[in-house]
């Protein structure tokens, strides 16, 4: 991992991607513009070279990148919005440490396994409990059912790499990718 000196406090306001080690980059077209942020969570648009903003549960493939945008896309700020149709670069790769964005109402430690939330935004994973009590079971041909947060929330796709409270509103938050 490359030395970035205590990036839980240093955090340039001009970069998506912190730890580049093992990232994968891809150059793709924004389909619909309305909420694509640099450091948001894209998935897979209509066909396989668009993406979309990542919602809730969404199937995450990636991360909006903004330093390694061809300059004739790229916004003027990182917190500026993508517009329909513009060429960025999506970065992937699990452990490379990138600058999501934390959904307002979160409020994190470092180590929190984080899942998509709306808008590309980033929540917290909420932890199961197990099932109480018994459960009969009378037949050979039955199928399971995934419970618990897994079935409803899909997988955690980063770690909070710091803690962050965005009780005030969305914030930017370092996380390490799982995807």
């Amino acid at each position: 991992m490359t030395d970035i000196q205590n990036a839980a406090v240093i955090k340039p306001s001009y970069k998506v991607l912190y730890d580049s080690v093992g990232a994968h980059h891809q150059i793709l077209n924004v389909e619909s513009g309305t909420t694509v942020y640099p450091g948001g969570l894209v998935c897979t648009g209509t066909d396989d070279d668009d993406i979309v903003t990542c919602g809730l549960a969404g199937k995450a493939i990636g991360w909006a990148g903004y330093e390694d945008t061809p300059k004739k896309y790229r916004p003027a700020t990182i917190d500026t919005l993508y517009v329909t149709l513009d060429r960025i670069d999506v970065v992937n790769g699990p452990g490379i440490i990138v600058r999501g964005r934390l959904q307002n109402g979160q409020n994190v430690d470092r180590g929190t396994r984080l899942i998509a939330g709306a808008a590309g935004e980033l929540v917290a994973a909420s932890s199961a409990a197990p099932p109480s009590g018994t459960v009969a079971c009378v037949s050979t041909g039955a199928q399971p059912v995934a419970a618990g947060p897994l079935s409803s929330q899909g997988i955690p796709v980063a770690i909070a790499y710091e803690s962050v409270d965005s009780s005030g509103g969305a914030l930017p938050i370092l996380v390490i990718s799982l995807i």
